[in-house]
């Protein structure tokens, strides 16, 4: 097993990415903006969480040198990048402190010197070996985004502002320890206007529903709110005024399209109250109405992304489809039961 042993300690603090979106900070069309860090996997081979993976293209490349034993494409092609220098690369997602070429190198690839005897001769002889990551070592990756609103499409929508391969560091014994990021790419900003798989700069395009990952809304770090309300109030108030397509989520894409009524009946609920007065032994029944909060009831979103890798710009990119709202399940206890989605706000399907 290769043993990954970095010097530098990696500290996650939520840190701004100016320069990567600040062509979104500056423009009047878009009034909420905010930043979140995410781990993804697009391996269609990984059954071990619950994200939904779909390949939506594919042009396998044409080298001499394709891992056939792996699925991992994206990693392969970024650890190509690595290694010939297509990539910006730093050593934390503030992006705020390059590595060296050297650096880079010396985390993708091992030198290994090997002395072998000829008996014969009673020479030896010294070969040194490059051992490079496989794309089969890359375990998920870690990407750092942005969400925003344009008032102008009146829909949100994601931008992808750096990535990092993640790989499983070990002691020198081999023995696993943590997974950490090989380095954070930065993804140079605003993509190209209008990549979809039929792109023909598009050689892989994938759609990914991280249920098993979803977005804490705690964890988004505002950078711009001009209505001045919480991300959840936002989506409901979106989905409540029925400009895009909402539907069920039992089969994304062919879910159940659903009215406000019906929005509003999901949400809300009635509960039944029995009071007994023992003074005339007499029982009154009232009807209770619990009203939605989105802003404390909406916890958690899963985000329904393509995500794509344009050839061109040697980069990745991705657009947001849809948003499910997750709500917390409570039995009549009050006790947690489980998180579901109940409703899929497809952003970019206006009705």
């Amino acid at each position: 097993m290769r043993n990954f042993l970095f010097a530098l300690a990696f500290i996650y603090i939520p840190f701004t990415l100016t320069a990567q979106f600040d062509d979104l900070l500056k423009n009047a069309d878009v009034s909420y903006l905010a930043t979140f860090e995410s781990e993804h996997d697009f391996r269609l081979t990984d059954k071990s969480n619950k994200a939904k993976r779909q390949l939506l293209k594919f042009s396998q490349p044409t080298d001499n040198c394709i891992d056939f034993s792996t699925d991992n494409w994206l990693a392969k092609w970024l650890l190509d990048g690595i290694i010939q220098g297509r990539y910006p690369a730093y050593k934390d997602p503030s992006l705020l402190e390059p590595l060296s070429q050297q650096a880079l190198t010396n985390r993708v690839c091992t030198i290994d010197t090997v002395i072998t005897f000829n008996p014969e001769t009673y020479e030896e002889k010294m070969q040194v070996i490059r051992n490079d990551i496989s794309a089969s070592e890359i375990v998920s990756f870690r990407t750092s985004q942005a969400v925003f609103y344009e008032k102008k499409s009146g829909t949100f929508k994601t931008r992808l502002l750096a990535i990092a391969p993640m790989v499983m560091e070990t002691d020198p014994t081999g023995k696993p320890l943590r997974v950490v990021p090989l380095a954070w790419l930065s993804m140079g900003g605003k993509p190209a206007d209008g990549l979809t798989p039929q792109s023909p700069d598009v050689i892989w395009a994938m759609l990914l529903i991280d249920n098993g990952n979803p977005l804490e809304i705690s964890k988004l770090s505002i950078k711009k709110n001009e209505a001045k309300k919480t991300f959840p109030e936002m989506l409901y108030q979106e989905a409540t005024s029925m400009k895009h397509a909402v539907k069920s989520t039992e089969k994304y894409g062919c879910g159940e399209k659903l009215s406000k009524l019906i929005l509003e009946e999901m949400t809300h609920s009635k509960d039944t109250v029995i009071n007994f007065d023992p003074g005339i032994s007499e029982e009154t029944m009232r009807i209770v109405n619990n009203e939605f909060n989105p802003a404390e009831d909406i916890k958690q979103v899963s985000l329904v992304q393509e995500w794509y890798y344009d050839n061109s710009q040697n980069r990745v990119a991705n657009r947001l489809k849809a948003i499910a709202h997750r709500v917390d399940v409570i039995d009549q206890n009050g006790t947690f039961i489980y998180t579901r989605s109940i409703f899929y706000l497809h952003c970019s399907e206006k009705l």
